[in-house]
């Protein structure tokens, strides 16, 4: 269906929510990421530790597999194919 004389309005709407969605992730990321201009590190980021490796241990299996059987799907089909039927 076509909206008509309300085809400008809609359209800016649409515009205007997609430009407000833009602003507030890139405020989040740089409040979040960003350095702020400031010369070194606040007393709490100084005071942190870096993790063990051990901790990367779980998300590196999971992006070796992601990587495994996105490049190689047909492994992981000949294990799940008689679960889906």
């Amino acid at each position: 269906p076509t909206l008509g004389s309300a085809a400008p309005f809609v359209l800016a709407g649409i515009v205007l929510g997609s430009v407000l969605t833009t602003v507030y992730s890139l405020r989040f990321l740089f409040g979040a990421f960003g350095r702020k201009g400031l010369p070194q590190p606040s007393a709490r980021v100084a005071e942190m530790h870096r993790p063990e490796p051990a901790f990367m241990i779980p998300p590196g299996i999971l992006a070796f597999a992601g990587l495994l059987f996105g490049l190689w799907p047909k492994a992981l089909d000949s294990i799940l194919s008689d679960y889906a039927t």
